[in-house]
């Protein structure tokens, strides 16, 4: 009796390695930290390459699209920005942080009236803050 003929099929399959994702985070056109007067805002934006998804992390949240900008509204303290994309070559972030630039006051008294003999009674004091 013949034996069965038998047939060998080989499947090979490759994958090709899919790209990195890149993200480029900015604060006011600036990467790493900027420093802006106290209660002003700046401009975050952000710039992605092979990514599917952007989430933000740190002083926001939420997901965000794989490029744009937002407003920070007005800062009165230092913060710390974060995002994060991802596509199928893996994920990568970027973060930036705004300090808030000190503010120095000026305050200058003035009394009315400006002599006399102590102790003095009727003075008004007037002050300047600058």
């Amino acid at each position: 009796m013949a034996s069965p003929a038998q047939a060998t099929t080989q499947i090979v399959v490759s994958q090709t390695p899919q790209p990195a994702p890149t993200v480029d985070l900015k604060a006011n056109s600036q990467d790493g930290s900027i420093s802006i007067a106290y209660n002003t805002s700046a401009v975050l934006s952000w710039t992605s390459s092979n990514a599917n998804t952007c989430t933000a992390s740190g002083d926001w949240s939420g997901s965000k699209g794989t490029s744009g900008s937002e407003s920070t509204g007005n800062l009165t303290s230092s913060k710390t920005y974060t995002i994060t994309c991802a596509g199928q070559g893996g994920s990568v972030s970027d973060t930036v942080t705004i300090n808030i630039q000190s503010s120095s006051l000026s305050v200058s008294l003035y009394a009315s009236p400006s002599s006399g003999c102590a102790p003095l009674s009727d003075v008004d004091l007037t002050a300047n803050v600058s």
